[in-house]
């Protein structure tokens, strides 16, 4: 009961993944024991469901995200558990549905904790979190969205009103910021905080001081690749920055608010908004131009290697049930990555 199995079609890759196939988090996101399948968000068709499950049935095309650690999805068959698992319409192809299993949620939820009017900063906005944001951001009352990406052309396709490379410049030095800052700063890399904090009520930034609502928001701690074999390492890295900033700025309102956003949350709902957006062309997903990949030793090796290196443009996708754009399984690419391949 809770759970059903599915044939895969399609797995898209995340951070956790990269994490998990490391062993550097191993006591606490796996796996147990070795040999073991990596993946955790996937789309596919329900083989086999429990008596009595009241929404899913044979036949059914889903998405599902990982039900605890990323595990098990990089399989012809594999488990999910059913309050995770969403109908996919139609209209929606299964890598595409696999991408936003996870990332598309995420984004999901910051958009919606997003003021009427603000002005918004997203530090990675290519990425598999980003790229979603982008355009979720001004369809949720943001007037003004910014973004910094090594890839400026896709950030402003995707409609981010302005785009930095923060190769060539340093977002938080940029006087065009400084004299209109920031309401939300939503940090998709890791790292942004320390300079986010020195933004001030007597040394004004791009960010606007915690009593005038400027908020900090992030999915991660200040190292996006780190290690976790302890509770130590956990409060460490994980629980003792977070909730010392997050009470520090709430006395101190002459710096950014900060908060560490967990957003991820149970149930199915969020997946069918983002696919319902996704049918109507109000969501573009983005996956990235050198996938889908093929379901080969070589195939899901590049997967890995193009999402550790954190310059995934969109999604890094696995195709498990064709391996190429034009098929069943991928439909075609979106606007955006046409764009961006040529």
């Amino acid at each position: 009961q809770g759970f059903a199995l599915i044939r895969t079609h399609a797995c898209a890759l995340a951070p956790g993944d990269v994490r998990v196939v490391s062993g550097k988090t191993r006591e606490f996101q796996g796996p147990p024991a070795m040999p073991f399948v990596p993946g955790g968000d996937v789309s596919g068709v329900v083989a086999a469901v429990a008596d009595g499950e009241p929404r899913l049935r044979m036949g059914d095309a889903v998405v599902a995200r990982f039900n605890g650690s990323p595990r098990g999805g990089l399989a012809e068959y594999t488990v999910v558990k059913t309050a995770l698992t969403t109908i996919k319409p139609n209209g929606v192809d299964f890598c595409h549905a696999a991408a936003i299993a996870s990332s598309g949620v995420a984004a999901l939820v910051l958009a919606k904790m997003l003021n009427h009017g603000d002005r918004v900063l997203i530090l990675g906005g290519s990425g598999g979190v980003g790229s979603d944001l982008v355009q979720l951001a001004r369809r949720f009352g943001a007037s003004f969205v910014a973004a910094t990406s090594s890839d400026v052309q896709l950030v402003r396709r995707l409609g981010a009103d302005d785009a930095v490379d923060y190769r060539e410049h340093n977002v938080w030095e940029l006087e065009r910021y400084k004299r209109e800052p920031f309401d939300v700063v939503i940090d998709l890399v890791g790292g942004g905080w320390h300079s986010a904090r020195r933004c001030s009520a007597s040394s004004p930034g791009i960010l606007k001081c915690g009593r005038d609502g400027g908020r900090f928001w992030t999915l991660t701690p200040d190292t996006a690749w780190f290690e976790m074999h302890s509770i130590a390492d956990a409060i460490r890295v994980f629980l003792a920055p977070a909730l010392w900033r997050r009470v520090y700025t709430f006395f101190n309102r002459s710096i950014p608010r900060y908060q560490f956003v967990l957003a991820l949350p149970e149930g199915h709902e969020s997946r069918a908004e983002l696919l319902a957006l996704i049918e109507s062309r109000a969501l573009d997903v983005t996956l990235d131009p050198a996938g889908p990949f093929p379901f080969t030793t070589a195939g899901v090796r590049a997967a890995f290697d193009l999402q550790a290196s954190r310059h995934a443009r969109g999604k890094a996708v696995v195709s498990l049930f064709h391996n190429h754009l034009s098929s069943p399984a991928c439909g075609s690419t979106s606007a955006a990555q046409r764009a961006a391949a040529r």
